[in-house]
């Protein structure tokens, strides 16, 4: 089994885990967000548990207010994803290129923690 197999693999079973089985309304199991736990405020990922298990579900405006960046960060990072795993053509190596840059990265990073800041002045 190639390396790529293995992580998509892995992503299956982790999406299944989300989509049947980890309701983070009930799982006592999954993790709390240090930082909201530290500090009371909410991280730029804070929701994204809920989100992603109500968009798997289905509930498009569930998860639109469990964390609106959601609607943002998945298809980036899968398409991310998609770059850095996909070995062959012309598509992947084009955007790996253009997307798993240190630019995209560090415009990641200050568009959570704008998001971080927004969400907590604004009380979203």
């Amino acid at each position: 089994m190639s390396r790529n197999t293995a992580i998509l693999l892995i992503l299956l079973a982790a999406c299944t885990v989300v989509y049947r089985f980890a309701d983070p309304m009930q799982a006592w199991w999954l993790p709390e967000c240090p930082f909201h736990r530290l500090t009371g405020w909410s991280c730029a990922v804070c929701g994204l548990q809920r989100g992603l298990h109500a968009l798997m579900n289905g509930q498009w405006m569930e998860a639109w207010l469990c964390n609106p960046f959601l609607f943002t960060l998945a298809p980036l990072l899968l398409v991310m994803a998609y770059a850095e795993i996909h070995e062959g053509g012309t598509r992947a190596a084009w955007l790996r290129k253009r997307l798993c840059t240190r630019q995209t990265y560090a415009a990641l990073a200050v568009g959570m923690l704008l998001w971080t800041a927004v969400r907590n002045m604004a009380g979203i």
